[in-house]
Parts: C-alpha cells; sequence; structure tokens
C-alpha cells in the first residue's frame, strides 16, 4: 500500500500543496501533515476514512471517472472542489487525481490540491462587478450611481462601510454612504486635512492602516483603517473599517474596478446631460444650425433650419448637404472649408443665398466650425443667420452715401460758390457805402455770409469724413496747416489772435482735413467771445511721441458739466447741446487721427483752453 512506500510520501510531503492517497473506494490512505492541517486533526486519525474527495465525488458526475482511473482506463482526473476549512472557512481546491501503480498493479490514487480560493472568489467578484457595471449604467442620475456604488461594495466587495465623496466648494459633501457612516451630524470633510480630500487632490488611491497614526486621517466614527478611491474628477469612494489593517493591494485592486465602472457611469451621465444643455441651447437660437460628418452627410439640423428650410427633418438627415445649394455657392464654401482641413483656419465665413425648397433665395451668412473631441475633430457645424435685413441696411445705406455724395457737391460747389459771390459783392458795396446807418446793416450781413461759408465748409468736410471708406494717417506739417488757419481767421475776425512761442517744425499723423480741426477751434473761440476786446492765443508743443496744441480765449468759459456734452459726446449727433456742428466735427476728426481732444478752464478768471493731442509722425525741419 502507499502508506508503506516511503518514497512517495517524502515526495508528497515536499509538493508543496494538499497532497494525499486514497484507495480504490476513496479511503484515506496516505496522509500528509498539509492534508491533516488542512482538517485541523491528526494524520493517524484520518487513516482509513472515506475522503471528502470521494464525497464530492460520488454527488457528482466525477465518480464515474474516478472508478476508470482506478481501472486503469484513464490517465489522471481533474475536479474542484469546495467545503468547510475549519480555520479559514469557505475553500475551494483544484485537484489532480493520479493512478498509482507498484509492479503493474493498482496501489492508490495520488491527490494533489491547489487552493484556488482566492482566485475562485476574484473570479465570482468580477462577474458579479460586471452585473454591476450593467446595471450601474442605466441609471440617470449621479446620486443613483453613487448610491449603486456603495451597495456593491458591502455586498460584492464585502466591505463593512463605504461612502462616497462629491466636491462641494473647499469641502467633500456625502453622497451616498452604509447606513453605519458617518457619525452623527457629519455631512461633509475639507478638501484640506482629510484623506478623501488628499485622494481627490492627487487621484492617487490610499490605504490607511492605522487612523491614529495617519497625519490627514480624520476619522468621523470608531475607523481605524481606510481605503480611498478617486472617482476621476468625480469625487472619492472611501471603505472603512473599525480595526486596523483591514485592507490590503487586492482590496484596492477591486475597489478601482468598482470605482472605475462608477466614474465611467458619471462621466455618461454628464456628457448627456451637456449634450441636452447643448441642445437647449442650440433649438434656443434664431440661427439655423447643421451638423455634418466627415463626408458631408447631415447628422443633426435644428428646428430654425427646418423652419428657414421648409423641411421636414426625415427629409434632410443622412443627405449631402452639398445637395441644398446653388453649384457656386458650394464650390465657394468648400474651398472655405479645405482651409479648415489644412489647418489654416478655425472658421470660416461666407456670405450666400440659402435656397428653400420651393427656390426662394434668401441672403445667408454661414459660419462652419470643426467639431473638436478629446481624440481629434470629426465633421463640421455649420450656424446660417437670414442676413435679409442686414443687406436691406446695407443698401439703404449705399443710397443714402450717394445722397450724400450728391449734396456735398452742392455744398462744396453751388452754396459754396453763391455766398462766396454774395460775400465779395457785400464787400465792395460796403466799402462805398456812406450811410453808417446802412453801413452797420451791411456788416451784419457781411458776418452771417462769413458764418455761412465757415458753416458750409463744415459741413462739406463732415460729409467728406463720413464717406470717406478707408482714410489712412499720413505725416501733415503742423506748423504750415495751423498758421494757414491762423492768417485765414485773423484776416476777417474783430479779435486779437496771436501765437504764444513757436509752432514747432513737426509732423502729425493726420489727413488733409487736419486744417478743419484748427479752422473749427479758432473760429468757436472768436464766434463766442463776449469780452470787450476778444483774445485767442494758440500754442503748440511736443512732448513724447505726441503733439499739444491748445487755443485759449477770453470769453465766458463752459461749465464743468457741459465740457463733454459741447463736443456732442452721449448726444444723438447734431441735435447736442454743444456749440454746433463745428466741435462736432473736431471731435470726430481728432477721434480717427486716434488723438483727443479736451476743453479746460484757462488760468484766468475768464475764458477756456481747447487743447488737442495727436500722435506726431516724426521731427521734421522742412515743412
Amino acid at each position: 500500500m502507499a502508506s508503506q512506500d516511503p518514497d512517495l510520501r517524502t515526495v508528497l510531503e515536499r509538493v508543496g500543496d494538499l497532497a494525499f492517497t486514497v484507495d480504490g473506494e476513496g479511503r484515506y490512505d496516505l496522509v500528509t501533515d498539509s492534508l491533516a492541517s488542512f482538517h485541523g486533526r491528526a494524520p493517524g486519525d484520518l487513516a482509513g476514512e472515506e475522503s471528502r474527495l470521494a464525497e464530492h465525488l460520488r454527488k457528482t458526475d466525477r465518480w464515474a471517472a474516478f472508478r476508470e482511473l482506478v481501472a486503469g482506463e484513464r490517465d489522471d482526473v481533474r475536479t474542484e472542489m469546495a467545503f468547510d476549512h475549519a480555520d479559514s472557512g469557505r475553500q475551494v481546491l483544484d485537484l489532480r487525481l493520479s493512478r498509482h501503480a507498484v509492479d503493474g498493479e493498482f496501489d492508490s490514487v495520488v491527490a494533489v490540491g491547489r487552493d484556488v480560493t482566492a482566485d475562485r472568489r476574484r473570479r465570482t467578484a468580477l462577474e458579479a462587478l460586471h452585473d454591476v457595471a450593467t446595471s450601474i449604467q442605466t441609471e440617470d442620475t449621479v446620486e443613483g450611481v453613487c448610491e449603486r456604488t456603495v451597495r456593491a461594495a458591502e455586498t460584492i466587495l464585502d466591505f463593512d462601510s463605504c461612502v462616497v465623496f462629491r466636491p462641494e466648494g473647499d469641502r467633500m459633501g456625502i453622497v451616498a454612504k452604509s447606513e453605519e457612516f458617518p457619525a452623527e451630524g457629519i455631512e461633509s470633510l475639507p478638501i484640506e486635512g482629510s484623506v478623501a480630500g488628499q485622494t481627490y487632490r492627487t487621484g492617487e488611491p490610499c490605504i490607511v492602516d492605522d487612523a491614529s497614526t495617519h497625519p490627514v486621517a480624520n476619522p468621523q466614527g470608531p475607523y481605524e483603517s481606510g481605503l480611498s478611491v478617486p472617482i476621476g474628477e468625480h469625487g472619492v469612494c472611501q471603505m472603512i473599517a473599525t480595526e486596523p489593517r483591514a485592507f490590503d493591494s487586492r482590496d484596492q485592486e477591486f475597489a478601482e474596478l468598482l470605482v472605475s465602472h462608477a466614474e465611467s457611469a458619471i462621466d455618461r451621465i454628464e456628457r448627456e446631460r451637456d449634450l441636452r444643455m447643448y441642445e437647449a441651447i442650440v433649438e434656443a437660437v434664431d440661427d439655423a444650425v447643421y451638423v455634418v460628418d466627415d463626408d458631408r452627410c447631415v447628422e443633426f439640423v435644428n428646428d430654425s433650419y427646418l423652419e428657414m428650410k421648409g423641411i421636414d427633418r426625415s427629409d434632410v438627415l443622412g443627405t449631402q448637404i452639398t445637395e441644398w445649394g446653388k453649384d457656386a455657392d458650394i464650390e465657394r464654401i468648400v474651398e472655405q472649408v479645405e482651409r479648415i482641413r489644412r489647418g489654416e483656419r478655425d472658421m470660416v465665413k461666407v456670405d450666400y443665398e440659402f435656397r428653400t425648397v420651393d427656390g426662394d433665395a434668401i441672403p445667408a451668412e454661414l459660419r462652419i466650425t470643426p467639431l473638436s473631441f478629446p481624440d481629434g475633430e470629426r465633421g463640421r457645424v455649420g450656424i446660417i443667420r437670414d442676413i435679409s435685413e442686414r443687406k436691406r441696411y446695407e443698401r439703404r445705406l449705399e443710397e443714402q452715401a450717394e445722397q450724400l455724395e450728391a449734396l456735398n457737391r452742392i455744398v462744396r460747389h453751388d452754396i459754396s460758390n453763391d455766398m462766396n459771390v454774395v460775400l465779395e459783392m457785400t464787400k465792395a458795396v460796403r466799402e462805398r457805402l456812406e450811410d453808417e446807418h446802412l453801413a452797420g446793416r451791411l456788416d451784419r450781413v457781411l458776418a452771417a455770409t462769413r458764418h455761412t461759408i465757415e458753416l458750409t465748409q463744415s459741413v462739406r468736410d463732415l460729409m467728406e469724413t463720413m464717406l470717406a471708406e478707408d482714410r489712412e494717417r499720413r505725416p501733415v506739417s503742423l506748423r504750415r496747416t495751423l498758421e494757414a488757419e491762423i492768417d485765414d481767421i485773423a484776416g476777417g475776425a474783430d479779435a486779437d489772435i496771436r501765437v504764444e512761442g513757436s509752432i514747432p517744425s513737426v509732423s502729425v499723423l493726420a489727413d488733409g482735413l487736419l486744417s478743419s480741426v484748427f479752422r473749427n477751434l479758432l473760429a468757436n473761440a472768436v464766434q463766442h467771445n463776449d469780452a470787450p476786446e476778444p483774445e485767442v492765443i494758440v500754442a503748440a508743443e511736443t512732448g513724447g511721441g505726441d503733439v499739444r496744441v491748445s487755443v485759449a480765449d477770453n470769453g465766458p468759459g463752459i461749465p464743468d458739466e457741459r465740457k463733454d456734452e459741447i463736443f456732442g459726446k452721449g448726444e444723438a449727433g447734431l441735435d447736442s447741446e454743444g456749440t454746433g456742428i463745428g466741435l462736432y466735427l473736431v471731435q470726430t476728426l481728432v477721434d480717427s487721427y486716434g488723438g483727443s481732444v479736451r476743453v479746460e478752464d484757462r488760468e484766468t478768471d475768464r475764458g477756456s483752453v481747447f487743447v488737442v493731442e495727436l500722435e506726431r509722425a516724426g521731427a521734421d525741419s522742412g515743412h
């Protein structure tokens, strides 16, 4: 018998796994120390006793195979057997049975068993977690996912207590928990100063063997150890126990697997929530929106698109977007889209004619952008805006520009020429008139004529500014421009106009209408001056990259509350409470030059100072 074979005993004792032999009826024959220890009994107590192996085989279809092995009709038998261990509880053995013969005759069946309890538990847990993953994906709320995660940690992974935290400002709020957690009144933990917060910040799992010695552990209850696993960016799942060192790397592995299912489900829920929000926004906008894939196949259109096109959704989905426009327009649009494909542009904009199903043409602006995903760009989104009103407005502006141009020609030639004739003839009559009473009346006519000519010049300059499509700044001589306007105003004004110091020989960035700025400032200083002896003082200086020109008068001054209004700021153009079109034109021109204009109080008792600052084009000596 095998019990008399010392070599076999030696081999079986050294196998390391659970090993023993049974006779042809399944009774223990050679009992090794490992088997006796496994049963919690002495080897001699087991010899001759029917083995648990035999009990197991008789209950299954493997008993016939065992008998064939004994009879020499097969070489081995494999079976898996579960039973209750004396100390470790439920155990699972993977057993391999082989026939042992002596001198060709059956002697015993050698059984070598390997404890696969952990492997079987792992497989069972994985299968259960797979089922959990399926059920978690059916949840439509984050709270529901967290509740299922807690229940799975308790029932499948056999953790005593579990809690899920979500970030809420600078704290981690509890979303789901086992009934035993947390202690009464605890609803959140700080992100700084807690294991949950540390796990969330670092994104790394953490095993706490002893909460009393851990640097940031702050147990809310009689908990001594824990396992903390991040749920991506969504929060943290914690398993806790009342005894120390309750968790190992295998627990962490299963917890991470469970939490990965929760993270995936929450990602899906938040993506769907964002998608619903975006769809609501897209449907709320008045613009027509469509989405196409890389092959220009329509995947989505909003209601505004359907209404604008005059078509049902089912008729457009799945079609080529190029089917719905004129060939010439489609060709231009495709050319622009290719710029996106080549990476030259992030967005393209095209004006074209949007065609309805009835053949009507709607002026439209199309904006096209690529659809970006974490793994790259797929497809494009198009936003179509009806610009019929804008086109009508542009046509009105063009018509108004033509009308202004016609009016400008009238002001420049007809009115200006006629008023100059009136001025010269009136001056001639005044020089020959000896009647002082009539001469006084003609002086009033001359003043009104000069004012009309000045106003005509301002209107002409303003219309030229309005009609200019793209006025570019260029260097303009400050001295030549300013001196010419001073000489012109001084020649016909009843005021003392003088220059303080000298005008710098520099150029400023402006254009041909710079003379209108100074002409209107000088005229304003003369016309609104009620002093017995009106005076106007002009000064200019350079500083840094700017040139500063001031026009001071000794008139009545301007109250602080009107210093902005006088240029028409904040008012309805020419209907402002300013002093007229001249200062409005000054403001418009100086703004277009990138400069500034303001009015200040004069340091004397009376008067105002108008200050213009312009960008210097560079020093020169020849202007």
